[in-house]
Order: C-alpha cells, then structure tokens, then sequence
C-alpha cells in the first residue's frame, strides 16, 4: 500500500508569499495526500489567497483561528489534523523545489524502518539573496543510514547549529512515540523530534536542495535569540528531555553537553553583540548631548544613563554567564 503525505503548515498575515508556498506544495510531482492551513487570526488578504488555493485544489483544507494564538500553538493544530504516514511541517514563507517530496518518499518507500527524511536546504535572506545551501558534510549521496550511523556520523559530526526540518518529511506514528513537536522546547522542537527519530530509527538522507529558506529576522526563533534568559530556559528544558523518557538512552551524554555548551554560547554571544550595541550607542548619544548642551532633556539624559550602565554591565554579565557555562 502506498505512503500517503500530509502537510501542516500555519500562517499569519503573510499573504504575500502564502501563494508561492501553495503552489510550489500542489506542483510537486508527488503532491501531498492533504493540506492542512491553519490561518492564525490573519488581517491582511491571507483568508482570500487560502480561498482561492482551497476552490482549486481538494487536497487544502484551510482552517482558521479566529484570534491569533502564537505559532506554537496554531502548528500544533495543523500537525493534529494531519493524516498522512508521513508529515511535512511548512512554513509559509518558504517553498519547495520540485520533485522533493518524490525524492524523499522514494526513499522511505525503500527504507521503511526510517523515522526521517530530508536534504539540503537554499537558505536565503529576506530579500531572496542566497546566503548559502547548509547540508550534511559527512555525506553526498544518497542513503539509508541506521541509528547507529545516524549517531556516529551525523549527531556527532555535525554542529549543534545545523537544522534541516523545512526539508524533513516526518514518519507521523514514530513522531507520536516521542511525544510529538514539544511545544515546551520553542524553537527547537522539531530539531529536538528530528534527531529523536534518526537516532531511534534511522534516517534517509538525498544530497539535493529540497527547499529554499527564507530567514526572517522576525520570525519566531530569531525572536527567541534576542531574549537571552528566554533562550537559555529553553536549553535547559531540552537538555532534561535528552535524558529523559521517551528519549533517555538516545542522545549520547556527550553530545548532550556539547549541544549545550554550544547553544549557551551562542546565547552569550547574542548577550554580548547586544551589550556592545548598546555601549556603542550610548557613546554615540553623550556626543550628541554633549554637542547640545542645555537644551536636551531629562528623558533623554535619563536614556543616556541606561545605555551607559549597559556598557558597565558588559563584562560582568558575560562573566557570569562563563561562569555558569
């Protein structure tokens, strides 16, 4: 019996690439068994462009949230609605290349015991400017690696940074074993599931581009970086769910704290480029002031004392954190 494909993808106020997602979903040569969008209390046209995709195309199944409840948990709603075997979590400002569900199907098709498939990602920046195409080093061509390979040469190869989920299709019975997309991890929730399932059931790996990626400087893990203390709370809890059920025996205690080492410098790094802004700022605004004298204001002196203090507090909150490290 053949696999059957769900999407799940949840959307809010991007009309303006809602469209190419769409499109490049319903001309995949292997097009998905259903489409499930969940509009998460858009203002903008996304209702209208859903509509119209919906009228044309049977398989979309368009579903909307009538206040907006965060991408946590209007994905959870479009994942819970799916049906396929095998789940692909979209973004919709994102879109797939062609042939790359074909691609990815074929190979779980031949490799059943597979709990992942993906391949390289197109990342570009807002402006559609590739930055580069991030996949893995350790192989170029096409495979079935089992769990222990998955662990030796991928998980403990590759960086922490690296994450291929918008070119991951997802085996939705296995994904339920582990306990799903947790949204407790934020952001790395689908990273989290994905080495997860690799690592309990191996993985099918195919060396070409199977979407490009748009990174939005608003978007939801970029939003997550800027709040350091937000950030390291996450790191914590997903630390704790690599050693515990469901997943305890999987992630090599090694890779635990690499991983950890890696995202909490990452985070301090952030701190610092932050604090550096600021100090750089604030020097800026007392030659401002300077230059105006009397006739700045005492908010505005009062902003300058903010910035100033940031600049202070630089290299002991970098400490700290080293130290907590």
């Amino acid at each position: 019996m053949a696999l059957t494909l769900s999407v799940a993808m949840c959307t809010y106020n991007h009309a303006e690439f809602l469209g190419r997602a769409l499109e490049a979903l319903v001309s995949q040569s292997r097009p998905a068994d259903e489409i499930v969008v969940v509009d998460d209390g858009s203002s903008d046209s996304t209702p209208e462009v859903l509509a119209r995709f919906a009228a044309a195309h049977p398989s979309i199944r368009a579903v909307r949230n009538e206040q907006n409840r965060g991408v946590l948990e209007a994905s959870k709603r479009a994942q819970g609605l799916a049906q396929g075997d095998f789940l692909y979590a979209a973004s919709s400002d994102d879109y797939l290349l062609p042939g790359a569900f074909e691609r990815l199907l074929g190979l779980v098709e031949r490799n059943p015991s597979a709990g992942i498939a993906f391949g390289k990602v197109v990342l570009t920046d807002p402006s559609g400017r590739v930055l580069g195409t991030p996949g893995p080093t350790c192989w170029t061509r096409a495979l079935y690696a089992t769990p222990e390979v998955y662990r030796d040469e991928f998980l403990s190869r590759e960086s922490a940074e690296l994450s291929l989920c918008s070119s991951m299709i997802f085996r939705r019975a296995a994904l339920a074993e582990i306990g799903g997309f947790r949204p407790e991890l934020g952001p790395y929730g689908d990273t989290f599931a994905a080495h997860a399932l690799g690592l309990r059931w191996g993985a099918c790996y195919a060396p070409q581009s199977m979407v490009v990626f748009r990174a939005n400087p608003g978007g939801f893990a970029r939003r997550i970086a800027r709040q350091p203390g937000v950030a390291l709370g996450f790191v914590d809890r997903i630390v704790d769910a690599m050693r515990s059920p469901p997943c305890q025996g999987l992630f090599p205690e090694t890779y635990v704290q690499r991983w950890a080492a890696e995202r909490r410098r990452a985070t301090i790094d952030q701190i610092t480029r932050s604090l550096r802004d600021a100090s750089d700022r604030a020097l800026a605004a007392k030659k401002v002031l300077g230059a105006l004298g009397e006739s700045v204001s005492a908010a505005e002196r009062a902003a300058l004392l903010v910035l100033e203090a940031s600049q202070e507090r630089l290299p002991r909150r970098v400490e700290e954190l080293l130290r907590a490290d």
